[in-house]
């Protein structure tokens, strides 16, 4: 799962996700599309907003591993 198929199946809105990461929509829709990366910061409070475990964080922001 991506992590825009995971904030579409939690109900919670990017924009809500932006406001907390202190960043625009534009800004965060960047960094979904891969254009920027995610901060370690980031990937963080996203997997607390989301609620997502270990190794959902692990297989969303780095697939590769």
């Amino acid at each position: 799962m991506t992590l825009e198929e995971v904030i579409k199946s939690k109900g919670i809105k990017k924009k809500f996700i932006a406001e907390q990461l202190g960043l625009t929509p534009k800004g965060f829709r960047f960094k979904l599309q891969g254009r920027t990366e995610f901060l370690p910061s980031e990937i963080e409070q996203i997997t607390k907003i989301l609620g997502l475990s270990k190794s959902e964080m692990i297989h969303i922001f780095f697939p590769n591993l």
